[in-house]
């Protein structure tokens, strides 16, 4: 059986399900200039399309696409793809992207000014920005309590693109960037 619910609270919408075993599809129209929270967990697959405003997308098993967006998303998923197309980026806003199995696919305008942030264990990193690539050099820390020395290999790649902004960070284990 279906059982969906659907409010709006202090002019804020909820639509929400509590069906675990039956496979739902919704489809919502919102206004254009519309901040959203977005969330699934099981088998759900998130699609957005032209938004203008801020997006938050989050994603256990399933993949997120955002497109035709015109301002910031963050995204998370564990099992899936991230694909987010920007026609706009608010300016001076950090976004993160992370799944730990999919690859995460972001394109920006061209006039766009940030410092990507990347990690992937068992993927590549590619770009068609021209960027100042910097590789993080490992982090000596001493224990003041214990005595103890601790190096911290952080493979992080950064990279400033024209002339470098607020941070995007891209993370995934089993994917591309």
């Amino acid at each position: 059986t279906l059982n969906l619910e659907i409010y709006e609270k202090s002019n804020q919408v909820v639509v929400q399900s509590g069906s675990w075993n039956t496979k739902t599809n919704v489809e919502v129209e919102v206004p254009m200039d519309f901040d959203l929270k977005a969330s699934s967990y099981n088998d759900g697959d998130i699609q957005i399309d032209n938004i203008q405003g801020e997006v938050e997308i989050t994603s256990y098993n399933g993949e997120i696409s955002a497109e035709s967006i015109s301002g910031s998303v963050v995204a998370t998923t564990y099992n899936g793809d991230i694909k987010v197309i920007f026609n706009k980026v608010t300016e001076n806003v950090p976004m993160s992207y992370s799944t730990y199995n999919g690859d995460v696919d972001l394109t920006f305008p061209a006039n766009i000014k940030a410092t990507f942030k990347m990690k992937t264990q068992e993927g590549e990193i590619l770009s068609g920005f021209d960027m100042n690539v910097v590789k993080a050099n490992p982090v000596q820390k001493k224990d003041a309590g214990s005595g103890t020395y601790k190096v911290v290999i952080d493979e992080w790649v950064k990279g400033d693109v024209n002339g470098g902004g607020p941070e995007i960070s891209m993370r995934n284990y089993n994917g591309d960037i």
